[in-house]
């Protein structure tokens, strides 16, 4: 109960819905995000395709390359009780009912606050930039729901080809956004299609 008070606190005050929290978007805070994620590496075993091959060549020199340079992600999910208290706060914000919260520091230096809606190739998404001392506040309720990754983006063909690879387990997948439904449909497959599979998605590889 009191950990849940700190929470409303926490959003009654404007930390987390500031109006100086910066939309890492464009043009406002809220936008469709349209993604596929496909399996490269799971448990020693590989599922890149021959376009992946065509493209990057070996697994072992993405994972070498995301070793060198990718970016350091903690992210963590909030709880239920956490996260309906959120939604009600935030509800002037988020113009959807949002499937989770997360919240998500890139090397310590840039901390954002994430909400998404429900579903698979297609979802809503709400984020902003926050402050290191609202993710340290926010981090404190998502323990056993958290996952810490390296994440590198390569540009290739006029697309980015988002990598990530889990610090605790034996997973690498890569993850490629659309501007249309149209455009996801057509791309070649990297891997294993692994976009409608649920137990692949962050939130609940961060239960594991």
């Amino acid at each position: 109960m009191k950990s849940m008070l700190v929470i409303l606190l926490l959003l009654c005050s404007n930390l987390v819905l500031a109006k100086d929290c910066k939309s890492i978007f464009v043009d406002k805070a809220v936008q469709k995000e349209i993604e596929k994620k496909f399996l490269l590496y799971k448990d020693n075993k590989f599922y890149v395709s021959e376009r992946f091959i065509e493209i990057f060549g070996d697994i072992h020199l993405i994972r070498k390359k995301i070793e060198d340079s990718g970016v350091l992600i903690h992210q963590g999910y909030l709880p239920p009780m956490a996260q309906s208290i959120a939604e009600h706060m935030l509800r002037d914000q988020i113009p959807f009912t949002p499937s989770e919260m997360r919240v998500r520091s890139k090397n310590g230096k840039k901390f954002l606050f994430t909400a998404k809606g429900e579903g698979h190739l297609e979802r809503n998404e709400y984020e902003v930039e926050i402050t290191k001392n609202q993710f340290d506040l926010l981090w404190g309720f998502t323990v056993g729901n958290r996952i810490i990754k390296r994440r590198l983006d390569i540009e290739v063909l006029g697309q980015t080809v988002t990598f990530d690879m889990y610090k605790d387990r034996d997973l690498i997948v890569a993850e490629v956004e659309f501007k249309s439904i149209k455009e996801a449909e057509n791309y070649q497959a990297l891997g294993k299609d692994v976009t409608s599979e649920s137990h692949f998605k962050n939130k609940n590889l961060a239960k594991n």
